[in-house]
């Protein structure tokens, strides 16, 4: 079940990627939102752009618009 709305924790990767397409208000790639997260939240592993892909992809306020490429949801 989904939820109506949606919480997300202050300094996470999730809102951290969130902040970056309210501010830039374009869409922007998975390098460049992870290029960003790297620099606040380091994430371990040697992939953290798959990691960050795969936030995105499950992430119900974001659309993929490109291959790669993110934008944030218009609600209407």
């Amino acid at each position: 079940m989904k939820r109506s709305t949606v919480q997300l924790r202050r300094g996470s990767s999730h809102s951290i990627a969130i902040e970056m397409l309210k501010k830039a208000g374009k869409p922007l790639t998975v390098k460049e939102i992870t290029k960003e997260i790297m620099s606040r939240n380091p994430l371990a592993g040697k992939t953290p752009h798959h990691t960050v892909n795969a936030i995105l992809q499950r992430s119900d306020l974001v659309t993929r618009v490109g291959k790669a490429t993110y934008a944030l949801k218009i609600d209407k």
